[in-house]
C-alpha cells in the first residue's frame, strides 16, 4: 500500500494512523484515521481537533509524490519510519 502517515496515534480513537488521503472529486488532500473514521482538512487542525464539515468522497490514499506536490512534506518524518516497522512486526 502506497501510503503516507500524517499523524500517530490518531488524537481521537488514540489506536489509529492519520493518514494523508485524496477527494475523488477535487483531488485535495486531507489527514484521515484509518481507525476511527475522522476527517480533518489539514494536519494543523489535527492538534486544534478542527473537522472536516465539508463534503469528501473517497479517492484514496495519497502517494508521497502527491502529498509533497500538496505542500504537506514538512508533516512526513519518523511517523512513516516507524509505522512501516510496526506494520512489518505486525503491529497496525
Amino acid at each position: 500500500m502506497d501510503c503516507v502517515i500524517i499523524f500517530f496515534p490518531c488524537p481521537e480513537c488514540k489506536i489509529g494512523s492519520v493518514f494523508a488521503v485524496k477527494d475523488k472529486n477535487s483531488n485535495k488532500i486531507y489527514a484521515y484515521c484509518e481507525e476511527c473514521d475522522t476527517l480533518w482538512k489539514t494536519p494543523e487542525d489535527i492538534s486544534e481537533r478542527r473537522y472536516l464539515t465539508e463534503e469528501f468522497e473517497w479517492g484514496g490514499y495519497a502517494s508521497l509524490k502527491e502529498v509533497k506536490k500538496f505542500g504537506w512534506g514538512k508533516y512526513i518524518g519518523n511517523n512513516n519510519e516507524n509505522m512501516a516497522e510496526q506494520r512489518k512486526a505486525g503491529g497496525r
